[in-house]
């Protein structure tokens, strides 16, 4: 191998050295900077559900000193047990029950979440999924339904995101071990504008609510175009937990 050539090779992975270095330490102040930030707010867990506007939600509590743990580790190093927080995808009482949460903060907490139709979140699913290069871009929604109907997921638990874990489900986040809902109000997507002042409220954010920007959206078609009669019938299957226990009617809403 000729000296210039190994002398290329050093430069690109010093230069990929120093920017993974630059990217923690700057992770690692902006924690620092909303554990400062977050330790006067009120306590309250955000059960974030994939697929259900959490970035837009979470993006303006961030401003108030709202933290993102997305890891056990990040958990144990950076959650002072106050303040506004959410765990991403991982699973509440698995938290609780491995001592990265304390039960104390879980009972002091206020515990919301934001749910949507089951009928619109396949489908961002889906759509999400392929933009993000996790499903083939030749999949199709038919093959994409088959792997729901399968329940071809890894468990919710102490991951943010395992496999095709976020196609549980909604109640997979907020039933305890009883499959007894444990958050304290659940918001739905669709009524969202309306009810985003009672969650800035209930939260003890300071001032009026910000308006919620449309952050993490996929390009997607009328629910109508994506369904067939076999589609929504696993839909109504594998879902129906969803329709039943959040309210939201099983009979396709286009129709």
């Amino acid at each position: 191998m000729s000296r210039l050539l190994i002398s290329v090779r050093l430069a690109r992975d010093l230069r990929t050295a120093l920017k993974t270095a630059k990217d923690r330490f700057v992770m690692h102040a902006n924690q620092k900077r909303l554990m400062r930030q977050n330790a006067t707010n009120r306590s309250a867990i955000f059960v974030w559900i994939p697929k259900c506007a959490g970035t837009s939600v979470f993006a303006a509590m961030e401003n108030h000193g709202a933290q993102k743990m997305l890891s056990t580790g990040a958990i144990a190093t950076y959650f002072q047990q106050k303040g506004v927080v959410t765990f991403g995808h991982m699973y509440v009482p698995a938290l609780v029950r491995s001592g990265f949460v304390t039960p104390d903060f879980f009972r002091s907490s206020y515990k919301f979440t934001i749910v949507r139709n089951p009928f619109d979140r396949i489908v961002s699913l889906y759509e999400y999924l392929k933009r993000i290069n996790y499903l083939p871009k030749t999949t199709t929604f038919d093959i994409f339904c088959e792997y729901v109907r399968a329940r071809a997921w890894e468990d919710v638990g102490l991951i943010n995101r395992d496999g095709l874990s976020q196609l549980h489900p909604q109640t997979a986040w907020i039933l305890d071990a009883a499959g007894k809902i444990f958050v304290d109000k659940i918001y739905r997507l669709e009524d969202l504008s309306n009810e985003w002042s009672d969650i800035w409220t209930r939260i003890d954010m300071p001032g009026k609510p910000p308006p919620l920007d449309t952050l993490n959206r996929s390009d997607r078609k009328p629910a109508s175009q994506y369904f067939s009669d076999r589609q929504i019938k696993i839909t109504q299957e594998i879902y129906c937990n969803d329709f039943a226990q959040l309210g939201y009617s099983s009979d396709p809403y286009w129709r």
